[in-house]
This record gives structure tokens, C-alpha cells and sequence, in this order.
């Protein structure tokens, strides 16, 4: 069990600060703050603001991202997939974007330091690195910084590490993202992944650094080994309520699981491709490459299905409303589709069946409801049987 009030060695004495004034001073007082320090050393904090606020007097805020409209800051998250599914060079694609400043798939990041808690595959990291910047460039120096050593999530460890991130802090430059790699290695010996007290006691943990430094906190993690837990992180179900943030490689497909305030991004398909970064014959590693066309609705899709989805979209288009009648879908799906009369009655029977069956559409009477397309001109809010709204009566 995690015992962070558990006795450690004295604090380190406060770290000097530059002498120009970067107004750092109040946030970053070093040693580290009261609920990292043990028990016995730590001075009784008065609370900075009271506990209950009447919600009239909040002040709304527009949503803040570290990658626009992908990841939102300041939150804690969990990237997770089963070993081999390339969660780790997702992570260090995400993150050396954000410490060169360069745009993720032509999202806006937030750009800024990264320290990356590294707990294994720590000597294949530079050469992943490497390959990265062979594709997109170099990285300011101070932006990425990784650990030499495996950082469990002891008090002792917890103190040693903000104080170096203290230091980086005071010379003006804020973490934007902290990587835990992997959430296993980082839980101190005595620790059950099982636990859900456990569990909670490090993520307590991964929520105050957040908050600390008002950034993001990816912990990577692994899924389950039964045939049900494959799309599931492992270890304690607690883990999943407590995240703000869940993205979950397959091996082919990112997908957003969970996403608290806002919409989840779109699935998007991956491979690792090899790059080399030198002449050497060792001189490789491999980075990501992604598939922005990728359509999960459509991917795996039977021909009848495939056609129907097509002629849906068409019409939702063509008449400016999701709701198609049945009978204007059946009469263009048997236009477009081949055979005779009994053939196209079997087809659109399947598409029915398989549209509805992935939600891609809903079906309300003779009246189908497509959910997965956007109308962006709905100066046209009713359909006809026989006619398409902007094509002239016969």
C-alpha cells in the first residue's frame, strides 16, 4: 500500500532563484509543497481559498488544450494498449511536438518543457528521438527532458524530482506535459495495481502534480490479458473513473475513450514506420505515421451497407435534413444497386440491418435517422417522397 505520509528524509533547502524577476517566486517556494513532504516535516497549510463558492460567482473560461481540440490542459489522462502497440511512441510523438512547438497533425499544441518519467526502454528513447527529429526537426534544448532512472512515486523519489523541476520552473519555463512510462514501474515495491486504494494513491499523486504546474499528466499503461479486458486498462476498475482522459491503442487505431468536457476526437489509424537517422546499419528506430482518412463507420463495412451509407449521405446532403424516408433511400439504393428485383430487396434488407447495427443509423418508424452526418446547410428542413427538394418537380 502507497504510504506518502510515510517518514522520509529531510527536505532540501529552498533552491535560489535567478535574480531576475520572472514572478515565479510565490508559485514555485522550494522545498516542494506541504502534500509532498513527509508527514512529520510538513508545516499545517491554511487554506488559500475557501471551500464552498456560490457557482453564480464563477467566471466562465473557453477550454484550454495542450493539443487543439485533441487533449484538453490541465487534465490527467491514461494512454493504454497492450504491449507492442506503439503507446509509447504515440506518447513521444505527442510530446516532442509540444517541446518543439510543432503542430500534431496540423493541431495547434502547446508548446513548452516535458519531462518524461521514464521506467523502461529508457536506452531506446534517444534513438526514437533521433528519428523524430530526422522527420520534423530539431528541439530547443531544456524542452525534453527525460529520466536517467526508473522515478517510483515514493515520498523521498517525489521530493528529488520537484525539486529539479523547480529549477527548470525558475528559469522562466513551466512544464506543459508530464509522461509517467508506465504507470507499473512508477508504483512504488509494496504496491497492487488491484488495489483501488492503492490506485487512488497515485493518482491523488499525478492529480496534485497537474495541479502543481497547471499541465497535463499521460500516464501509459497496459490492458488486461483475459479475452474481456482487451480494451480495458489492467488493475483496478477505480483507475478508469478517476481519469479525465482515456486513449486507447489497438495496434492499428487510436481511439478516445473518454473525454470529460468535450467532444472525443475522431478515431485516427497508425503504423509504425521505420526511419532511419544516420548512415550507420543500427541507425533506425521507427515514428508514427497516420491515416486521416480513416472512417471506422465505413472500414469494415459489407458492399450493400457500404452503398447505402454512400446514398444516405448523398440525400442528407441533397435534402438538408438527417431524417431520409425510407421509401426515397430504398428507391435510390435499387437505382445504384445491380440485379434483379429480388436481389435488391435481399441488399437493402442488409443494409438496413447493418447501418443500424454500428449506429450509423437509427430507425424511427418508415423515417431514417443517419447520425453520423453533419448538415452544414439546413436551409432545407423537410424531405418528400417521390422528389428531391432541389431538383425541379416532374
Amino acid at each position: 500500500m502507497i504510504d506518502f505520509n510515510k517518514a522520509g528524509r529531510e527536505p532540501r533547502p529552498p533552491l535560489p532563484l535567478p535574480d531576475d524577476d520572472y514572478g515565479l517566486e510565490e508559485v514555485l517556494e522550494a522545498p516542494p509543497p506541504n502534500w509532498a513532504q513527509p508527514k512529520q516535516t510538513a508545516k499545517a497549510a491554511k487554506p488559500a481559498e475557501p471551500m464552498l463558492v456560490d457557482v453564480n460567482n464563477l467566471t466562465l473560461t473557453e477550454p484550454a488544450f495542450l493539443v487543439e481540440d485533441a487533449i484538453e490542459t490541465p487534465c490527467t489522462g491514461m494512454i493504454f494498449g497492450a504491449s507492442g502497440s506503439g503507446k509509447s511512441f504515440f506518447v513521444l510523438d505527442l510530446s516532442l511536438c509540444c517541446a518543439a512547438g510543432t503542430s500534431w497533425l496540423g493541431k495547434t499544441v502547446k508548446e513548452g518543457p516535458v519531462i518524461y518519467l521514464c521506467g523502461e526502454g529508457r536506452h531506446a528513447v534517444p534513438r526514437r528521438v533521433a528519428a523524430w527529429k530526422s522527420v520534423h526537426g530539431a528541439i530547443p534544448n531544456g524542452r525534453f527532458l527525460m529520466s536517467n532512472r526508473r522515478v517510483q512515486f515514493d515520498p523521498d523519489t517525489i521530493l528529488e524530482m520537484l525539486c529539479e523541476i523547480n529549477k527548470l520552473a525558475a528559469m522562466g519555463e513551466m512544464p506543459v506535459l508530464i509522461v509517467i512510462d508506465t504507470m507499473a514501474r512508477a508504483l512504488p515495491g509494496d504496491c497492487d495495481e488491484n488495489s483501488a486504494k492503492d490506485t487512488m494513491a497515485f493518482v491523488d499523486m499525478c492529480d496534485r502534480l497537474q495541479a502543481q504546474y497547471n499541465c497535463v499528466v499521460l500516464i501509459i499503461h497496459h490492458t488486461g490479458h483475459a479475452e474481456g479486458s482487451k480494451n480495458r486498462a489492467r488493475g483496478s476498475s477505480a483507475l478508469k473513473g478517476a481519469m479525465d482522459l482515456e486513449i486507447l491503442l489497438t495496434g492499428s487505431v487510436i481511439q478516445w475513450e473518454k473525454t470529460k468536457d468535450s467532444e472525443p476526437h475522431l478515431p485516427i489509424k497508425y503504423e509504425l514506420v521505420k526511419t532511419s537517422y544516420g548512415d550507420g546499419p543500427r541507425d533506425n528506430s521507427c515514428t508514427m505515421k497516420y491515416d486521416l482518412g480513416y472512417d471506422p463507420t465505413t472500414e469494415n463495412m459489407t458492399k450493400p451497407a457500404k452503398i447505402g451509407a454512400e446514398i444516405l449521405s448523398i440525400l442528407c446532403h441533397k435534402l438538408g435534413t438527417v431524417r431520409i424516408p425510407e421509401e426515397v433511400w430504398r428507391e435510390e439504393f435499387f437505382s445504384e444497386y445491380g440485379g434483379n428485383a429480388a436481389t435488391k430487396r435481399q441488399a437493402f434488407g442488409r443494409a438496413k440491418n447493418d447501418l443500424e447495427k454500428i449506429k450509423y443509423i437509427k430507425i424511427k418508424g418508415n423515417t431514417i435517422h443517419v447520425k453520423t452526418v453533419e448538415i452544414q446547410d439546413d436551409a432545407i428542413t423537410q424531405a418528400m417522397f417521390g422528389h428531391l427538394l432541389n431538383e425541379e418537380k416532374s
